[in-house]
């Protein structure tokens, strides 16, 4: 022991690096099942808080039961066999029955058969009184007692359903099995009583269905509740008509048992009560809302766990790599006395035991107490500001489990075995007596001599290429969970190890070749530098590695996080498309609705669009692919929408503005707009033949938006005409004409082609004046230019076509617009429309163009809300939201230029329940969401994007897994960096002032020396950082790309954007700089009290 304790003096430096290293090794190792099982723990505290009381316990229940005495005792005792197979779970059991349904009156006489009779049902709920309040009257007594032809008993009734029965205390109730038998019972109302808490277990998650049954018919009244004490009700109905009825136990878990054996256990055990039920009870069915969210839970942890394992593993390999490093300086310093201790006779045995018990210590003390520091450092999580919801304010749930000791020691052992090993390969070569001193002796590593890194460069390959052909990194589900492949997880810390291995074979020769390069020009200082990298490749890849290790593991753990925390974030907007999004919304007023102006006007409100959503398809050239169609306000979405820059290659925002009509729906229709409020409206015609079928009429649009059809009559003439129809009183004035519509009954939806001209749309205004009206006829429009009038659509495309002729109606020649319409109709209608646009701006997705064959530019003709729609496709794009990403795609469109031609389409309103999507000025503002709520009215959903943000983000299991390993890992990375590179400041060649002093006495000037020494760290720093930020970014993308933050597994929608938390390479690198300023400052002041005479004699 005495030898022992003067070897750990004289290496004091390189044991203390060991032990450490070795105690944050296994610290990690024993943390991790102890983490793990803390995030099994919150997602169950997590489940059984949101569960009601009665949900976290088993129910059984039997229908048609005999209501006996004996059928209760037998049922029980099967009851109780089968909870043998919950174990210690099960705390107690509770027992409820109750009857079928009777028929009831206040007289014994006055039951009235039929659907429309009054029923009763008898419960049982044993010890109901201590959980109720009487209102008035007391508790029934369980006696039941003899009349001639009739059972009587008392009996509570719940206050609410006694109030809408009018029953009341001192009642009495005849019961009858069936409407037409005589009563058999009679029941006394002696209490009137209100329930204290329907939630407690006592009423086994059927309180409100006890108290207040619901009626089994629309004609009939509410049934009538009638609660019996203890067991009177089995000897009331016990060989009567009616005995039997359904009969429950409710069996109350242990709630601490539930947390020690994890959901898994439960959920198995359940499942063995299940089966032995079914084999000891048939009868009866096991109901367990624990069940279903167990398994649920189950899948929320294997992905809670995939992060945590992921970065996890990239931190254990930055901790085993530094205790190997550690291990194999220390064992490189002791050959040395190895040799001497052979030189002065110690036997081969001794030295061996000597060797043994030292490392032992140095490995089995460390490792003892890392199970015991990772669960204060587990316990202190709650301190930090990201558990405090997660811990719902019960702390951290971590306990200290024999795996973690376990794990912990196997740990330490198997390094206790590689430091015996490379000990005994080290001491296989001896080492000359006249070099034991404390001269370096460097040598390739133990798994480089033994081909080990090659094997492990392979391995690596194989699995990074599985990694880069897998979606993710669960494997095929068994039933609704999916299992994790554990080889993909830690794909990440196998990619570092590959690069860490390929580095140690390729820096010698690097740095061999720059070498080299330098010695013929450059500075001398850069040149020896080069040298000691040449000569000393091991001395300095264990700092790089471990650096870049470190940083890489920080890039790692925080992009994953930040990555999946922004995609949270992301989708979430993709989801609500704004900040709020309402739906249904009545729209039946087109843009002009009231309620857009509503919404607009309310305070904190940003601004609103209208979101018209339906499924599509094209009619040019045939129906094409099914598409999801939206239209929106484009200039109100570019402001409110939740967008971002990768949905398309241009800018989202130019291309909704180039969707955007010049100043809405407006400037469509103003200039017909009739302002003197006419009584009618009509235009002059002539038809180029009499179809008695085709009928004419005026489109109008009212001041809210409302479309109105005036019909002017069939075709019946070839002659001009002047026709004229009455403006709707409904219509709110002033109204405007908005388009020629011809209708057709057609069930083919292909009409009559024919030619119509159209000279002057007119107004009419009637005017009393004394005893006689007066009419005054004028024109609104002249049809002189026809350059804002279109055709609408059909199903074959754009087949009416318009023009500008010239006529002698009058005598004199007169201009008019010539319909030429084709066969195609839409549902019937054809006809021609005044808007600012022939077109209706739309963006298509890329599926979708690619789909129907079409691209940006083209003309083309949708059929949505069953109506034809000209359209334009002028702008493509990848994704937009709320839309889902299907095979045929998804199309975009300006609202109010499709309400114009919407508004065409049909003799009545338009009217659409569709959605909004609405801006806030400070999202998730309740007070302006709740007014919002008021003034949309009537039954809609309000999507908040910050709640669907705060459901993602702050579960549980989301922070546990997530937050936590990217805290965890990026502490205890900054930890181990600054450590590495700590504990090689004395192995340096640098450190070495010895060897300065002697190249000093050589002629090297103090400043070349002090450029070595701070070009030495900082090459290390630099190159350890960067290549950890290289490694670092590409292993994220490994994770992000084959790991998802929720239970689906497929695409997630938009794509994940990286983003990397820099806060802790920022700490990293300040602790980094740190100690190569605490470095180079003792170097510094080394170099200035170098005796150069005593290097020389020396």
């Amino acid at each position: 022991m005495i030898l022992v304790f003067r070897r750990f003096r004289s290496n004091l430096v390189q044991s203390l690096a060991l032990a450490i290293s070795v105690l944050l090794t296994t610290t990690i190792i024993a943390g991790a099942p102890m983490y793990l099982n803390t995030i099994e723990s919150l997602g169950l505290r997590s489940v059984l808080d949101t569960l009601s009381p009665a949900n976290r316990n088993l129910l059984i229940s039997v229908d048609n039961f005999p209501l006996t005495n004996s059928s209760i005792t037998a049922g029980s005792e099967r009851v109780e066999t089968t909870l043998g197979a919950l174990g210690d779970l099960p705390l107690s059991v509770a027992q409820e029955s109750h009857t079928r349904a009777h028929y009831w009156a206040f007289e014994p006489d006055a039951i009235i058969p039929g659907s429309s009779s009054d029923s009763a049902i008898l419960n049982r709920f044993v010890g109901f009184p201590d959980h109720v309040e009487f209102i008035d009257g007391r508790a029934p007594d369980p006696a039941v007692r003899s009349e001639p032809g009739v059972l009587v008993a008392e009996a509570a009734i719940p206050f609410v359903r006694a109030e809408v029965l009018g029953v009341n205390v001192g009642d009495h109730i005849w019961l009858a099995s069936t409407p037409v038998d005589p009563p058999y019972l009679k029941l006394e109302v002696v209490g009137r009583f209100t329930p204290r808490d329907l939630q407690e277990e006592f009423w086994f998650d059927l309180g409100f269905e006890a108290v207040e049954p619901p009626s089994a018919s629309l004609v009939a009244r509410h049934p009538l509740p009638l609660f019996i004490a203890g067991d009177g009700l089995l000897d009331l109905v016990a060989g009567g008509p009616a005995s039997i009825g359904s009969s429950r136990w409710l069996v109350q878990l242990n709630i601490d048992e539930i947390n020690d054996q994890g959901p898994a256990a439960v959920e198995r055990q359940i499942g063995a009560a299940s089966r032995r039920l079914r084999s000891e009870f048939r009868e009866a069915t096991l109901v367990s809302a624990l069940d279903n969210r167990f398994g649920a839970l189950r899948e929320e942890i294997v992905f809670a766990r995939i992060p945590v394992l992921m970065v996890g593993g990239v931190l254990l390999a930055v901790a085993v790599f530094l205790s190997i490093t550690s291990a194999g300086s220390l064992v490189s310093r002791t050959r040395v006395d190895t040799g001497r201790l052979s030189a002065r006779g110690f036997s081969r045995r001794r030295i061996a035991l000597s060797r043994f018990y030292e490392s032992a210590q140095l490995v089995f003390v460390p490792a003892f107490v890392a199970p015991f520091l990772a669960f204060a450092v587990i316990s202190s999580f709650d301190l930090l500001p990201e558990y405090e919801l997660a811990t719902l304010g019960g702390g951290v749930p971590v306990r200290l489990v024999w795996q973690a000791f376990a794990a912990s020691l196997a740990g330490g052992f198997v390094l206790l075995v590689y430091m015996q090993l490379i000990a005994f390969s080290a001491n296989a070569r001896e080492i000359d007596s006249d070099r034991s001193t404390l001269e370096r002796v460097e040598e390739r590593p133990f798994f480089q001599r033994n081909y080990l890194d090659l094997i492990f460069l392979i391995f690596g390959g194989v699995v990074l290429w599985d990694l880069t052909t897998e979606e993710s990194v669960v494997a095929e589900r068994t039933g609704h969970v999916g299992d994790v492949d554990q080889l993909l997880v830690f794909a990440p810390a196998i990619f570092l190890g590959v690069v860490i291995v390929f580095s140690l074979r390729v820096m010698p020769k690097v740095a061999r070749i720059a070498s080299a390069v330098v010695s013929k020009r450059g500075p001398t200082w850069l040149h020896m530098l080069l040298v000691m990298f040449a000569r000393l490749p091991n001395t300095y890849a264990w700092p790089l590695a471990i650096i870049g290790m470190a940083t890489g593991s920080i890039v790692l753990s925080t992009t994953v996080s930040a990555s999946l925390e922004r995609s949270a974030v992301d989708q979430a907007g993709y989801e609500a498309g704004a900040d709020l999004r309402a739906l249904p919304v009545d729209f039946n007023s087109g843009p002009r609705t009231v309620i857009l102006d509503r919404i607009r006007s309310i305070e904190g409100v940003m601004g609103a669009s209208i979101g018209l959503r339906t499924i599509g398809g094209l009619r040019d050239g045939g129906y094409g692919a099914p598409f999801e169609f939206l239209a929106i306000e484009p200039e109100e979405f570019s402001r409110i929408g939740i967008l971002r820059d990768d949905y398309a290659d241009k800018p989202i925002e130019e291309l909704l503005a180039g969707m955007a009509t010049s100043n809405g729906f407006d400037s469509v229709l103003t200039s017909l707009q009739l302002v003197d409020d006419p009584d009618q409206v009509g235009l002059r015609m002539k038809a180029s033949s009499s179809e008695e079928f085709v009928r004419l009429s005026l489109r109008l649009v009212d001041a809210v938006g409302r479309s109105w059809s005036v019909d002017l009559g069939s075709l019946t003439s070839t002659d001009w005409e002047l026709r004229t129809g009455d403006v709707p009183e409904a219509a709110v004035r002033p109204v405007e004409i908005v388009g020629v519509v011809f209708f057709e009954q057609a069930n083919d939806q292909l009409g009559t082609p024919m030619t119509v001209l159209v000279d002057d749309l007119i107004k009419v205004k009637t005017r009393a004046h004394d005893s006689a009206t007066e009419s005054k006829t004028e024109a609104v429009v002249d049809f002189d230019d026809i350059e804002d009038w279109y055709p609408l659509a059909s199903i074959k495309g754009i087949d009416t076509v318009i023009s500008s002729v010239v006529h002698n109606r009058t005598g004199q020649a007169g201009s008019a617009i010539q319909i030429e319409l084709g066969a195609g109709t839409n549902r019937g209608v054809r006809g021609i429309v005044r808007t600012a646009t022939e077109l209706v701006p739309v963006l298509f997705s890329t599926e979708a163009i690619e789909e129907n064959d079409l691209s940006v530019g083209d003309r083309t003709v949708i059929h949505v809300f069953e109506q034809s729609i000209p359209a334009r496709i002028v702008g493509e794009l990848d994704y937009f939201p709320t839309m889902d990403l299907t095979q045929s795609g998804f199309v975009i469109a300006d609202s109010a230029s499709l309400w114009t031609y919407l508004s065409m389409s049909s003799f009545n309103s338009a009217g659409f329940l569709e959605e909004m999507f609405i801006g806030l000025d400070n999202s998730g503002d309740e007070e302006v969401i709740a007014e919002i709520s008021d003034a949309i009215g009537g039954i809609h959903a309000m999507i908040d994007r910050d709640d669907l943000e705060s459901n993602s983000l702050v579960t549980p299991l989301a922070i546990a897994g997530w937050r936590g390993a990217a805290i965890i890992t990026s502490v205890l990375a900054v930890v181990l960096g600054v450590f590495g590179f700590i504990t090689f400041a004395p192995a340096r060649p640098s450190g070495d002032h010895h060897k300065l002093a002697v190249l000093g006495s050589l002629g090297v000037r103090k400043s070349v020396l002090l450029a070595i020494v701070v070009g030495e760290s900082v090459t290390v720093l630099v190159i350890g950082v960067g290549a950890g930020l290289a490694a670092g970014i590409f292993m994220a993308r490994l994770a992000v790309d084959t790991t998802t933050q929720t239970t689906a597994i497929g695409a997630i929608v938009p794509p994940i954007q990286f983003s990397t938390e820099w806060t802790f390479i920022g700490v990293l690198v300040s602790g980094l700089v740190l100690a190569v300023v605490a470095i180079v400052t003792c170097d510094y002041i080394a170099l200035r009290r170098i005796n150069l005479a005593g290097a020389t004699k020396g």
